[in-house]
């Protein structure tokens, strides 16, 4: 059965920057992502919400896709992976020892929703990402994940929020 995780991308410049390559980052370090790679199945759905005081957008949904895979991302003597500069990230800490962002969450049929109204979460704590709950009042994300694909074509790439 698909499960369904929000996953908070902060104001989602690093979301947009990486979405042509259908792979968003995480911090292994938080309790949350070590219990999400644990559980998260391909084919889950991911939800990806954006807080940005600045462009006055609260706690809304701007994209869902379906999980792939994810990979660790460590660099090592003979490997040399890319940079958060080189992926277009912000915010974190990139050096030859430590890395913000030290998971790979790969995806598919990536939908845009910021056209679209109602998908604002009303509860968003530090328990991110979290498996979708009807306790928590989310909106219908298994139920909106049908009219979605049934009305919206999936997108290469997020344009700039």
């Amino acid at each position: 059965m698909t499960q369904h995780w929000i996953i908070h991308t902060k104001d989602g410049k690093n979301l947009v920057n990486t979405s042509p390559r259908h792979l968003w980052g995480m911090n292994s370090k938080n309790p949350c992502v070590q219990r999400m790679v644990k559980k998260i199945q391909k084919g889950d759905q991911l939800w990806f919400l954006v807080t940005n005081p600045i462009k006055k957008i609260k706690k809304q949904i701007v994209a869902t896709a379906t999980y792939t895979g994810h990979t660790n991302r460590e660099p090592e003597p003979l490997i040399e992976i890319d940079t958060d500069e080189d992926r277009g990230w912000t915010g974190g800490n990139y050096t030859s020892s430590n890395i913000t962002w030290d998971i790979d969450l790969f995806y598919k049929d990536l939908y845009d929703l910021r056209e679209c109204d109602g998908f604002l979460v009303p509860e968003v704590s530090q328990i991110i990402p979290r498996l979708y709950s009807e306790d928590k009042k989310d909106p219908n994300l298994p139920s909106d994940l049908v009219y979605i694909k049934r009305l919206l074509k999936p997108v290469d790439k997020l344009t700039p929020i």
